[in-house]
């Protein structure tokens, strides 16, 4: 993994676009990020072609304590 979230933090971003079909490795989509490349931990990444993500989705809002539920009853399934 090229920026491990534990040592530069989040990007927030919007989803934009999905496709209908997924390939082999998941899901092509466009994300656009208000804060361009600049992590929750202030960090300014850099952009590189070709990078590939992995993405936690958030539909609605939650406190943490509610989401740390959710993890735990999700979890044991």
């Amino acid at each position: 993994m090229a920026y491990p979230e534990n040592e530069f933090g989040k990007l927030t971003g919007r989803l934009d676009f999905v496709a209908a079909v997924p390939n082999d490795s998941g899901y092509l989509a466009r994300v656009s990020l208000p804060r361009h490349l600049q992590t929750s931990t202030n960090k300014l990444l850099t952009y590189r072609p070709g990078l590939t993500l992995t993405a936690g989705i958030i539909t609605e809002k939650k406190n943490l304590l509610q989401r740390l539920f959710d993890n735990l009853r999700y979890n044991k399934r």
